[in-house]
């Protein structure tokens, strides 16, 4: 039994291992909706019970801050629960329960499993968001913390207002009629008729959902090696429907992609084959899978290697938008070029080829021995991969094998 115990405490901690990096992530992208920039998170951390004055202690929490004060402004806690049985109302009351005790603003119950009928109701009273996880970190919501927006109740409102009640909710705008809409412009475009530009947005998306992309996409490879070839990555483009072609591009931009022509322009400065070559067309393949769809529908023509102001402007791209396409191109790229599998096995071969204690560290300072053999490793792998030494260094950053 109590092995049975230990087995379950370790499957819950790296679950909710996790979940937490899954929120850092969001963090990071500034995805919740929160002050990223002045939030911390924090696992198993302990807050002070109301009542009992006893400590309660979260698997996750957020603590979001206001400028100049140390007191917290907002705080989101996070349960989560690796459970192969759906989670039942008394799981979510309890966690309510909890987070009332300590004065919480926002709560998130996420599971790997699924939840019991009643169960959606209890959280949406009580706003809590309720997530299930997937095997690849996606995330599916099945409510947030928003108000509810059943059709009657906004109706009952609607009619409140018109004969001078009071309503139990405020709404910056609504409209009835064969539906009901609390968003002005799906009412215009769904209801009225109306065609409009919307502003270029895009999902946010992890590694290793950009990583399922690329694994589906796999049949466009032509190469059955491990390491990608520069002929794979003109079929690549080619089975798209995209050629790549050399250009004397402006301003040291070094990709380009033409979407009206469906044409990837490379500089004319970059050597065929080079890493730099690589990783640039890699990185326009990117804009191509992850991206085209959600570009061609904003009006967008053509994308260099970055998107200048005026370009920003007149697609009605945000700056947020913007980095996160370039980080989702670079990501595609690194992960297309170095498959992460497939670089374990290369990087551990090293060390067992070098006869090299202390894998998976590599020492970047200290003794020159140390020095030798972690450029000796990185020139190898930079060699193999036809990638630079700086994605090389870069990958083992994330790896946290650097020391």
């Amino acid at each position: 039994m109590a092995k049975k115990n230990k087995n379950t405490t370790a499957k819950g901690d790296a679950f909710e291992e996790r979940v937490f990096k899954i929120f850092q992530k969001l963090l990071q992208a500034e995805a919740l909706p929160i002050n990223c920039k002045r939030s911390q998170i924090y696992r198993k951390k302990k807050y002070i019970s109301k009542e009992s004055k006893k400590e309660i202690v979260f698997d996750i929490a957020i603590e979001s801050f206001m400028p100049d004060s140390e007191e917290i402004a907002n705080l989101t806690l996070i349960e989560c629960k690796d459970y192969a049985s759906p989670i039942e109302d008394s799981k979510i009351r309890d966690f309510i329960f909890r987070m009332d005790e300590v004065g919480a603003n926002k709560g998130y119950f996420f599971t790997t499993s699924r939840f019991q009928s009643g169960v959606l109701e209890i959280a949406k009273t009580n706003h809590v968001g309720l997530v299930v996880v997937g095997n690849t970190d996606e995330l599916h919501w099945k409510t947030r913390r928003i108000s509810i927006k059943d059709k009657y109740e906004v109706f009952s409102d609607v009619i409140k207002t018109i004969t001078g009640l009071p309503s139990e909710r405020d709404y910056p705008f609504v409209a009835i009629s064969e539906d009901y809409y609390t968003n002005f412009f799906d009412f215009l475009h769904d209801d009225i008729g109306l065609q409009f530009q919307q502003s270029l947005s895009i999902d946010y998306l992890t590694n290793e959902q950009i990583l399922d992309v690329i694994n589906n996409e796999s049949q466009l490879l032509q190469s059955t090696n491990i390491v990608v070839q520069d002929a794979d990555l003109l079929e690549f483009a080619s089975k798209k429907g995209y050629s790549v072609n050399t250009s004397a591009l402006p301003n040291k931009v070094l990709g380009e992609i033409d979407f009206e022509s469906k044409t990837i322009l490379v500089s004319d400065t970059l050597q065929k084959g080079s890493p730099r070559w690589r990783f640039t067309v890699a990185h326009e393949l990117g804009h191509i899978v992850l991206h085209s769809k959600a570009i061609l529908q904003s009006n967008i023509k053509a994308i260099e290697e970055y998107i200048d102001d005026e370009m920003a402007e007149s697609a009605n791209i945000s700056n947020k938008t913007i980095a996160r396409m370039e980080i989702q191109a670079n990501s595609f790229a690194s992960l297309l070029l170095l498959p992460p599998y497939q670089f374990e096995l290369a990087y551990k071969a090293l060390f067992i080829k070098g006869g090299i204690r202390n894998y998976p560290e590599l020492y970047l300072e200290g003794q020159k021995c140390n020095v030798d053999t972690s450029k000796w490793i990185i020139q190898h792998l930079s060699a193999y991969f036809m990638v630079s030494k700086t994605a090389i260094l870069k990958r083992l950053a994330e790896l946290d094998y650097l020391r």
